[in-house]
């Protein structure tokens, strides 16, 4: 199956203050084991799951660690905090980029770490996934939706997402019935 997610923050002391009422743990190491957790319990090994960016701050020896301990075939779209350097991408990510279509089942999902105003065959019912807000994104557009962890608090499946554009039942010109 393929999963989504986005701004873990693996490892980023000041996240457990700015983002307060999502992340409600005591200490960084508190969070990080319930995100690995989490994300274990739902993906396996079998499964490829889509980080859009900021996987991880802080000290890298150790956030490295914390990434390799996930079960899922990992992808990463790259996001602003993300500073891996080539070997580090190619050791811990099936693939890399900045922009990405997932399909699958004749279905097409537009992934970015950040929001985008208008994307490919948007007037389509094309599904655009970002990170990057934390939930606090005020435009909401059809099927653009914050797949990020400070919204979800886990993984989602592409099932799920193509669950939520029939929820919304958009027209050929963007318009939501």
């Amino acid at each position: 199956m393929i999963y989504f997610t986005s701004d873990l923050h693996l490892n980023h002391v000041n996240i457990l203050r700015y983002q307060a009422h999502t992340r409600l743990h005591s200490t960084i190491e508190e969070m990080n084991i319930d995100i690995i957790e989490k994300i274990n319990i739902i993906c396996s090994e079998k499964d490829d799951l889509y980080i859009l960016g900021d996987v991880l701050m802080g000290p890298r020896n150790k956030g490295l660690y914390l990434i390799q301990q996930l079960k899922p075939k990992l992808h990463l779209i790259r996001g602003n905090h993300d500073t891996f350097n080539h070997e580090q991408e190619s050791e811990l990510f099936e693939t890399v980029h900045d922009y990405k279509v997932v399909k699958e089942n004749k279905h097409s999902i537009v992934c970015s770490h950040y929001p985008i105003e208008e994307w490919d065959k948007a007037h389509y019912g094309i599904i655009h996934l970002y990170g990057h807000c934390h939930g606090n994104l005020k435009r909401k557009l059809p099927n653009r939706f914050d797949i990020g962890w400070d919204v979800h608090a886990r993984p989602v499946s592409f099932e799920e997402v193509m669950t939520w554009k029939e929820l919304e039942k958009v027209t050929h010109h963007g318009e939501t019935v």
